[in-house]
This record gives C-alpha cells, structure tokens and sequence, in this order.
C-alpha cells in the first residue's frame, strides 16, 4: 500500500513527558510576554556571539573553540552566582540603614530606570531568591562548594529548587548525618576536594565582593576564602530566614536549649530525645509530600502559568493594596528566602477536575485566590457569602 503519516492520536507515537514540559516552557516565551524580554534575548546574543575568523575551519579548530567556551562557560556560572549573592548582600545592606523590605528597595533603587536596563519586580525577586540559594550552599561548603557547581553545570538545578531544599542540602554539607551514604560520600569525597582546591589555588573574598559589603558583614576588612571560619561569619550574617547555623565544635546545646547533656556534634535542628517526636519544621512552611513527588510538574506550572501570575500580582497591589501588603508581609519571611510561584500567596494547590462540597478551608488566612483554568460549558460562578448563587 502506499506510504502515510501516523495519526496524531496513534497509540504507538508518544511524546516523553520530558519533551512535552520543554515544548510546555517553550510556548511561554511568546512574542507578546510581558515577563519574558525576547528582542533583549537576541540583543545580548547579537553581542557576543563569535564569527569564525576563517570560511573553511578545521575539526581541530572548533575542537579547541569548544574547549576554550566549555572555560568560559564554567567562569560564566560562577559569576552569575558571585553577582547574584552580591545583590542579595547589597539588599540587605540597604534594609538594615533605611528599614525597607524588598518592594520598597525594588521601587526607590531599581524601578525607574531607563527602559534599556529596566528590570520587573518578579524577576528582581527570583534574583535576589537564587543569590540566596547560593549563600547558603556557600554557608555549608564554602565558597569552593560553588566552583563545583560551576565546572558540574549544577547551577541550574540549584536556581530551579524550591522551598528549603538549598537549606536542607547546606545542612547535609555541613552536619552530614551519621551512618547515611551521604556521609560517606560528603566526607571521603567532597570535603577532601574543596580541602584539595583552597589549598592548590587560593581565593580572596576581595576578588568577588566589594570592600564595602566585606567590611558590613565580617569583622575583618579582607577575607581569605581559604579561612573556612572567618567565610562562614561572612555568610551567616546575611539574612536567611533559617535557623542560624552555629559551630559544631563551640555549640553548647545544654545552656542554649537546657537540653542536659546533649550532643555537641549535631547542629540543635537535628536534635530530638529518643521516643519523643520532634517536628522542627512544624510552625513554619515546608514542602508537600505531593510537591517533592512531583517537582517537574510544579516547575513547569510555575514557568507555564508565570506571565498570568504576574498579571494577579498587579491587580492586588493597585486595587487591594492593604491586603496586599499584609500577605507581602508574611511572604517575606519564608525560610531560605524563597520565591513562591504566585509572588504574595505562600501556597499554590492544583485541583484537578475535582468537585467537592461547599466548604471554608481553616487554614487559610485573610484571602484566598481561585483561578479556574480549562474550556467550560455551562455551569456558573457561585459566592455564597455575596448572595451570587
């Protein structure tokens, strides 16, 4: 018979649910984004983009030219993350002389610019979470802890976290716990070659950070990264919203926590007396079992949806404006720093084709935003407490 395409809904073609979340984030950055800036994309490409110097290049050539942009690109992410951790130390210089938090940074620094170096509000707040992420991974491993996430290609991975993951995984490199493979790995593996690296090829804080954030934040006007301890002190002073992380070998848990005769090798977030469950995390937000179980989809929902989100924030700040002031509130004290998804709501639940009885969720306080998404026939919006039913 005569040759044919497959049908489109044929069994036996799929598409990987990887493939269809890249296809999903793709159609996002449309032409008519208001978050996504594609003229600028293809300005800063235009810029440096490399022309070969010959017509005909040999193999060798483009080799060597690989090579030399794999240098390049391994230099590039860790100065994105340098720059990234010195905006956040540079927000929170400003906070601690004028006491704004970050809309009032964002608006008196940054919002009115000339169009050509303009930034949103959203993306100046993913910036200043992601720089976060970074100080804390430097508080658990140091600074050398970063170039292993720079010639790894791991910075993505790092800036694509949610919640506390970066907390938790600063905890581990620094307090691994005992008798877990990670231990092993942590100790045998990483620590010797971060010892391997301060030792080998020596940085300065002053090569990174400027003298004024240094002497703001540390005690002493130069700092070598190779002095893990004078680091940290650096590191802790920025402003975390975590359990502050304290030595291991000066902690004393019996006077900070009347914990008599505790430990003084677990950091006191760690701790808890055998028969008695201790949920450290209980008051505080954290990661639904169903979100850790299904980061993929949550990313893509937050990439997806991002322009609509912004499109909420907006309204809220110009038509509730005490309401929303209150949530930015609550929304900027979330451990790690943390970005949500929907900038001044701390939660994000997705229903699907769910149908349940007329109800009043105790936990939420003060509003609650539903947004129903799909094709509708029929049916009609029903407010019970406004009458409109």
């Amino acid at each position: 018979g005569a040759w044919r395409r497959h049908l489109l809904d044929d069994p036996k073609i799929s598409c990987s649910d990887q493939a269809t979340t890249i296809i999903a984030e793709l159609a996002a950055a449309h032409c008519l984004s208001s978050i996504h800036n594609l003229l600028r994309w293809l300005q800063d490409i235009g810029n440096h983009v490399q022309v070969p110097s010959v017509d005909d290049e040999t193999l060798l050539s483009l080799v060597v030219r690989c090579r030399g942009m794999m240098g390049k690109d391994i230099h590039i992410n860790f100065m994105i993350m340098i720059n990234f951790m010195t905006l956040v130390c540079k927000c929170q210089s400003i906070r601690l002389k004028t006491g704004l938090h970050l809309k009032g940074i964002y608006e008196n620094e940054v919002k009115d610019r000339p169009s050509e170096t303009k930034v949103t509000y959203r993306t100046f707040l993913e910036w200043h979470a992601t720089g976060s992420k970074f100080i804390a991974i430097a508080c658990g491993g140091s600074i050398y802890a970063l170039v292993l996430i720079s010639g790894l290609g791991l910075r993505v991975s790092i800036t694509s976290m949610v919640g506390t993951t970066h907390l938790h995984l600063a905890d581990m490199l620094q307090s691994p716990p005992k008798d877990s493979p990670q231990r092993k790995l942590i100790l045998e593996h990483i620590v010797p070659t971060i010892t391997h690296m301060h030792l080998s090829y020596p940085f300065s804080m002053t090569s990174m950070f400027s003298h004024a954030l240094i002497e703001r934040f540390s005690i002493s006007k130069d700092i070598d990264c190779t002095d893990f301890s004078a680091s940290d002190r650096f590191f802790d002073a920025i402003i975390q919203n975590d359990l502050h992380r304290l030595p291991l070998h000066t902690v004393n848990h019996s006077e900070l926590y009347g914990g008599l005769n505790a430990p003084t090798d677990i950091q006191p977030w760690l701790l808890e007396k055998e028969g008695i469950h201790t949920n450290h995390g209980q008051v505080i937000p954290y990661i639904s079992q169903d979100l850790q179980q299904h980061r993929c989809i949550y990313g893509t929902i937050s990439k997806v949806y991002g322009e609509l989100f912004e499109w909420v924030r907006q309204l809220m700040e110009n038509y509730l404006q005490e309401e929303f002031e209150m949530l930015m509130e609550v929304a900027s004290v979330l451990p790690g720093n943390a970005l949500p998804p929907v900038i001044l709501f701390i939660s994000l639940m997705i229903n699907i084709n769910v149908r349940t009885k007329a109800h009043r969720d105790s936990g939420n306080w003060h509003l609650c935003l539903v947004i129903p998404i799909g094709h509708f026939e029929g049916g009609a919006l029903c407010l019970l407490e406004n009458g409109l039913v």
